[in-house]
């Protein structure tokens, strides 16, 4: 972003630009959502929005910034727990409360993560696994795989997977996060090497 918003007129400025361009971005795909149809959309001038961001990669740069950080901060705010199986079981239902309340905005960012915003998905993530390796470290008398945070990875990567194919409606505690918890505990503790 351009510049940082001090005022609250200027937050809800940003905000209301980020919900147009997620509106654009899940109605009509990322080629549709040009700054002036984003702006058009948020209901501002385009030199409103070119105040605050340089392009639409800067738009949906800060809008994976801000998914990846409220995830984070779900993690960081996590207290420790006494098991591992209770540890994963407060990280899925974060996650599941995080994704039902954005599943069309990460869906279609998700779309994207082979294409303009790759770099900036794989730096987030990046930050994600550190965070979650970090939670991991209390219970690796509880996890077999020697090296934690590849341990990390593959459960961040394996809990993206899962939310990717599942879609909104079954990516709920009834649903797949049963079969998600079994899959990380049975990677994390398994004695196969």
């Amino acid at each position: 972003m351009k510049k940082l918003a001090k005022q609250e007129r200027s937050r809800n400025t940003i905000r209301a630009i980020l919900e147009a361009a997620s509106q654009v971005l899940i109605t009509e795909g990322y080629h549709a959502a040009s700054t002036n149809h984003i702006a058009e959309r948020a209901g501002f001038s385009i030199g409103t929005v070119y105040q605050y961001f340089d392009n639409k990669e800067d738009i949906f740069h800060e809008l994976i910034d801000r998914v990846s950080n409220e995830i984070l901060e779900s993690f960081i705010n996590c207290p420790p727990q006494p098991s591992l199986r209770e540890l994963l079981e407060v990280y899925n239902i974060g996650l599941s409360l995080i994704f039902n309340d954005n599943a069309e905005l990460i869906y279609a960012l998700g779309a994207l993560v082979s294409g303009p915003v790759q770099e900036q998905s794989d730096l987030q993530r990046e930050k994600i696994i550190d965070v979650f390796a970090v939670m991991l470290q209390p219970h690796k008398q509880e996890i077999t795989c020697k090296n934690i945070h590849l341990a990390a990875r593959v459960v961040v990567h394996a809990s993206e997977g899962f939310g990717a194919a599942a879609k909104s409606t079954h990516f709920l505690p009834e649903g797949f996060q049963p079969h998600l918890l079994r899959l990380q505990l049975a990677y994390l503790t398994s004695d196969i090497q």
